[in-house]
């Protein structure tokens, strides 16, 4: 009998990372169901046949990561500090004229910025009501 729904494939440093770790969080955090996940700490893992020169060696992916680190303290800072400067200004968007060109580029920020922070804490920060 053909099963209904297709089966999903996942990447395979996902499932070694899941595997090596024994932590199926870091999975289910991206969306993979926690039964899947489960089932990859449970299960052997596979032979691997890749091509020389690919694999990334261990110390430049920390070193990466390390980098990555960095550039995300640094902008957490930035952002502390450019949120403290907004709250000190309290800025209202009732009493200034935007142009239709700001509007779009703000709106635009907010639509990419809804899949990290949501909607309503985007808009509690710049000082909007989700409300209609």
């Amino acid at each position: 009998m053909k099963s209904k729904r297709p089966r999903r494939t996942y990447d395979y440093r996902l499932v070694q990372l899941v595997q090596e770790s024994g932590d199926f969080s870091i999975a289910t955090r991206l969306g993979v169901p926690r039964s899947t996940a489960a089932g990859w700490i449970r299960r052997e893992r596979g032979p691997v046949t890749s091509a020389q020169g690919i694999e990334v060696s261990p110390k430049s992916m920390r070193a990466r990561i390390a980098r990555l680190e960095r550039r995300s303290r640094l902008l957490a800072a930035a952002l502390r500090v450019a949120l403290v400067v907004l709250r000190m200004l309290e800025p209202g968007f009732s009493s200034i004229r935007v142009s239709d060109g700001d509007k779009r580029r703000f709106l635009r920020a907010i639509d990419r910025s809804r899949g990290v922070l949501g909607l309503r804490r985007i808009l509690r920060i710049v000082g909007l009501s989700p409300s209609p």
